[in-house]
């Protein structure tokens, strides 16, 4: 299982979901060919196939109709035209010069940073990539990008970019808040703040606490999935770098919380569904939408004027999203993607959108805030699977294998873009990186967290 769980996450770094599929369909025509024909020139070499019988095999296989002979040939060209159907498109940039932004100055780590950034987008095919350091109070911030020359967008701290599940961590801070504004505790249950229509349905979802929608203890499943048109439409739009979440509306997962199993186990367990459930919550708790609840409890008390959730206020400051980029040369392949948007249901798991500015200003709360009593307190915490522990939502884990120092970290994917935050749990240094495209930016993190904390 473990190399096959290797073997997996190294074809995700390496491929989009539609690249797959596509390399899959060719793989099988080529397969189909040579499988067969080798079993057959292999048996013949070991005497297992007579002569006579591999004969009568060439032979069948000269007389397969137009029609097989056809489709063979035109498989792969089909795959191909579904690339280009889907949004893949070829340009030609002779000009690989990165354009660079930059701001702030952490000392001899500036330029070793800058060298490690630049070579991981070019080793990764990364277009646009924002990165914010924080160190003993000192701040650096820089942008690298690999549009072309003529493209007159200037990627620097204020643009913007989506921060998938991030926003994760603005809905923890909220409820953390609102629950004390209502003098709720964090290990009392949810049931007396469901819909009655859900509560009355879901006894079992009415024990759950705010604490274990927070931990990734609820027992939910990760999205609300289910044998269904919503959840095959789901994988479908992610083939076609389309909005993923727009099947799963506020009806739909009203309707499956209603008759959601409950799996409840002794490790963390991630659920967008628990996570999109609390905020909801703690919105209506406070009588406004999720938008609004983030703008007055976060982003308006720390200055945070680009953050928004959804639909930025802001589209000309707003980065591409890229479902594919890859640059062979000066041959470059890319796939934008449709911006996400998520139900009132599902927004506070992955809603936010934000700059670099903004994520400097809510680093440096953060850091600040995992000092205060209530992140001390192992009844907040779950264990995971592997190892590392989740703390009010945000995992905690050790800076490397052979260093036991812990950070507190949590990384973003959604529609076209990457984002990594994370701190030591000191918090003397921390690290925000935006990045468009779908290739994971948590290793580079931690890898530049861990030079930056050691040095």
């Amino acid at each position: 299982m473990e190399i096959i769980d290797t073997m997996l996450r190294f074809l995700n770094e390496l491929f989009v979901p539609a690249e797959l599929v596509f390399i899959g369909i060719i793989i099988d025509v080529v397969l189909l060919l040579l499988v067969a024909k080798a079993f057959f020139f292999v048996g013949r070499k070991f005497k297992l196939i007579s002569d006579e019988k591999y004969q009568k095999f060439i032979n069948k296989n000269k007389a397969v109709s137009k029609w097989k002979k056809g489709m063979r040939r035109t498989l792969p060209i089909v795959a191909v035209v579904m690339m280009f159907t889907i949004g893949y498109r070829l340009s030609w940039q002779p000009d690989t010069n990165i354009k660079q932004w930059q701001q702030g100055d952490i000392g001899q780590l500036t330029t070793q940073t800058n060298q490690q950034l630049e070579r991981f987008i070019r080793e990764q095919d990364i277009r646009d990539l924002c990165v914010g350091i924080i160190k003993d109070k000192q701040t650096y911030s820089t942008c690298f990008s690999q549009s072309p020359a003529e493209d007159n967008f200037e990627l620097n701290d204020e643009s913007i970019f989506e921060i998938g599940s991030i926003t994760k961590t603005f809905t923890y801070a909220a409820m953390i808040k609102v629950l004390d504004k209502h003098n709720i505790p964090l290990t009392g249950e949810i049931g007396p703040y469901l819909p009655k229509a859900i509560s009355q349905k879901n006894p079992q979802l009415t024990e759950v606490t705010w604490q274990q929608l927070a931990t990734h203890s609820s027992g939910l499943s990760r999205e609300p999935m289910g044998l269904n048109w919503p959840t095959i439409l789901t994988q479908l739009n992610v083939l076609r770098f389309a909005n993923a979440w727009e099947p799963y509306t506020t009806e739909y997962v009203n309707h499956y919380l209603q008759s959601a199993e409950l799996n409840k186990e002794q490790y963390a367990s991630y659920s967008n569904l628990a996570v999109g459930l609390l905020g909801v919550l703690i919105s209506e708790l406070e009588g406004k939408s999720y938008a609004q609840l983030i703008t007055d409890e976060i982003a308006l008390p720390l200055n945070m004027t680009a953050t928004r959730t959804n639909r930025s206020a802001y589209k000309d400051k707003t980065v591409q999203s890229y479902g594919q980029y890859r640059r062979a040369g000066s041959l470059v392949t890319s796939t934008k993607s449709e911006t996400t948007r998520l139900s009132e249901a599902l927004a506070g798991a992955g809603a936010i959108s934000s700059s670099l500015s903004d994520m400097m200003l809510y680093l440096d709360d953060r850091m600040q805030a995992y000092q205060t009593p209530i992140f001390q307190q192992e009844k907040y915490v779950m264990p995971t699977k592997k190892g590392a522990k989740i703390n009010l939502g945000w995992p905690v884990l050790s800076l490397s294998a052979d260093n036991e120092q812990k950070v507190v970290i949590h990384d973003g994917m959604v529609g076209g873009f990457v984002s990594f935050i994370g701190f030591d749990e000191s918090s003397e240094v921390g690290i925000v990186i935006l990045a468009n495209g779908t290739r994971d930016v948590t290793n580079l993190g931690l890898d530049v967290l861990k030079r930056v904390i050691l040095k």
